[in-house]
């Protein structure tokens, strides 16, 4: 007799997410995470979330170092603008760096490091994604925007 077996998806998520807190500009910011991390963060087009109490969509600015699915990519977005806030449970943070892609504990402590000693950073710390629901939704709004991203580049050509 045939034995079947089942293999567990990973509990871990692909993407980690990573606070920080600063004052600076979110171009300021991506220029030196750009300088220090060796990243290639790209202003995109703004993160459009739906708020469901008002009924109209927040923007959030959206830097991308989308390297294809089989890289580790990068994602630099806002957690404030004028009108709200996009994590409420993690209103500390200004900004969050999305990596997709597994890295190991070492490396985010490296970046973590690294991102500490850029000037005029107060903080930066993971975010433990599987207590929060926001930012597992946060992931699929990313998901999406990207999608919608690609798409778009895809048909001007």
């Amino acid at each position: 007799m045939v034995k079947k077996h089942y293999l567990d998806p990973p509990d871990e998520p692909d993407y980690k997410i990573l606070g920080i807190a600063t004052a600076m500009k979110d171009y300021r910011l991506a220029y030196y995470l750009n300088r220090e991390l060796y990243l290639d963060l790209k202003r995109s087009e703004d993160l459009e979330v739906s708020e469901e109490e008002a009924g109209s969509g927040l923007t959030f600015s959206f830097f991308k170092d989308d390297k294809g699915p089989d890289e580790i990519s990068y994602y630099l977005l806002t957690n404030r603008n004028r009108q709200g806030v996009l994590l409420p449970d993690l209103r500390e943070s200004d900004f969050f760096l999305l990596i997709r892609g597994l890295l190991p504990g070492s490396a985010i402590t490296r970046i973590l490091k690294t991102i500490r000693q850029i000037p005029n950073v107060l903080t930066a710390y993971s975010v433990q994604a599987k207590r929060n629901k926001k930012v597992t939704a946060l992931f699929s709004e990313v998901e999406l925007h990207i999608m919608q991203i690609n798409q778009q580049f895809r048909l001007r050509r």
